[in-house]
């Protein structure tokens, strides 16, 4: 009976010590995990911070309107074909109605889309950007929607957004 104890006391010390090392080990990947989704989190919000646009609307047609989209921030806007931009139409003070419109490439198209019409100078992996301090004039147009008095907004990929008002003629 000398030798059975402590043979089985031995065993037990080895798994003790193994799973102390499995869950240190697990504790370790899941506190890397989680500082590398905090850091990549705390990166968006600092590009987030530090982007900023400016919209202005030029003079509405019956089926379009032109927009100047600034970025008056200090890092660029990566892939601008990815931006949303959302009309709402205003009548009596109230919105009555919201139309998304999606990127075409295309500029003779009977639906509500927006295209670029001057592009901006710089790309970067292939992408279309909008550099601190660059503008490019998009068209929105408004196939089936009442282009009325509206509120344009654009949102860059980010998520940094930015408005401009205009009346119908």
């Amino acid at each position: 009976m000398g030798f059975g104890g402590i043979i089985a006391t031995g065993i037990m010390i080895i798994v003790l010590i193994v799973t102390g090392y499995l869950i240190l080990a697990s504790l370790d990947y899941s506190v890397d995990a989680a500082s590398a989704s905090l850091a990549t989190v705390r990166d968006a919000t600092d590009t987030r911070l530090r982007t900023s646009m400016s919209l202005e609307v030029g003079a509405p047609s019956a089926s379009h309107v032109d927009c100047n989209v600034t970025n008056t921030g200090r890092t660029p806007i990566d892939n601008v074909t990815a931006m949303d931009v959302i009309v709402r139409t205003i009548a009596g003070g109230e919105v009555t109605g919201c139309t998304w419109l999606p990127y075409e490439n295309a500029t003779a198209l009977d639906r509500d889309h927006w295209y670029v019409l001057e592009w901006p100078p710089v790309t970067r992996e292939g992408l279309y950007g909008l550099g601190p301090g660059d503008t490019m004039v998009i068209r929105c147009v408004f196939g089936s929607a009442d282009a009325g008095d509206s509120l344009v907004e654009v949102s860059a990929p980010n998520g940094v957004k930015a408005a401009g008002y205009y009346r119908a003629i």
